[in-house]
């Protein structure tokens, strides 16, 4: 079975002459997972890239040193390539510690209703006021008092959803 994958950050730059990459880090959730290997997409395809050790290099940038990745030129072709984690094991990260980026490519469901008003397309986090901007051009409050239930394998998200809301 394939895994699902959920994307935490992109490859930046190569890191001198051993082979390190730096990353920048969307979703936290790479520093509280625990996980031994990421996924590099390189040439449209997730391949499993081993961890041997990583630094954070401040708050969204982590210099990481993947097994098997020994020098620059190794390093330079993986310069643009989105970094995933297994949906699993992000999942398992410490509960109520998800961030909000987590939930990109959940269906939102109307807990009252039981009908899907979309899925997850983005996040906006920009403010106090977390959004989810949904595929179908909604746009829904992100807010933990709003969320019935989370259903990580079906990849499912219940949202109470205040009256009045889907009408704007």
């Amino acid at each position: 079975m394939t895994p699902t994958l959920y994307r935490i950050g992109r490859i930046a730059r190569p890191h001198a002459l051993r082979g390190e990459v730096v990353m920048d880090v969307d979703d936290d959730v790479f520093d509280r997972a625990d996980a031994d290997h990421l996924f590099v997409v390189l040439d449209g395809l997730p391949v499993p890239f081993f961890i041997n050790e990583y630094r954070w290099r401040g708050a969204n940038r982590v210099q990481i040193k993947f097994d098997h990745v020994d020098d620059e030129a190794a390093a330079r072709r993986m310069a643009g390539a989105d970094v995933m984690i297994e949906q699993s094991v992000a999942a398992n990260a410490p509960e109520g510690e998800l961030s909000w980026a987590y939930f990109e490519g959940f269906a939102v469901v109307d807990d009252a209703t039981g009908s899907e008003i979309g899925r997850v397309a983005s996040v906006d986090d920009a403010t106090a006021n977390v959004l989810f901007h949904l595929d179908t051009g909604v746009i829904v409050p992100a807010a933990e008092p709003l969320i019935a239930s989370v259903d990580h394998d079906e990849r499912s998200l219940r949202l109470h959803v205040p009256d009045g809301l889907l009408d704007l």
